[in-house]
């Protein structure tokens, strides 16, 4: 993508404030970003089914606020070895 291809703040285009603005058309407005950050939310609100796949993966456990042992444990051992890669003690 090109910067002429980008929308740019204030330019009065119709796709500001949404998540197409955002994420394909590289805008990061006030409006663009509120709306991304409103989509990722609902994203992460919904629930996801108990036989789901995603379940025991360390992202589940962030993106989808899952609390279950196996999303626990795959974020802790995430976070385990994130810790040891920056050398911050555990």
């Amino acid at each position: 993508m090109t910067t002429a291809d980008r929308i740019q703040p204030g330019d009065r285009d119709p796709r500001h404030g949404t998540e197409n603005g955002y994420k394909n058309l590289l805008c990061r407005c006030e409006p663009c970003r509120a709306a991304h950050a409103a989509h990722h939310r609902t994203l992460r609100t919904r629930p996801i089914a108990a036989d789901d796949p995603r379940h025991g993966l360390y992202h589940t456990y962030t993106n989808h606020d899952c609390r279950c042992r196996p999303c626990t444990d795959a974020w802790a051992l995430n976070m385990r070895g994130y810790r040891a890669k920056r050398g911050v003690p555990s």
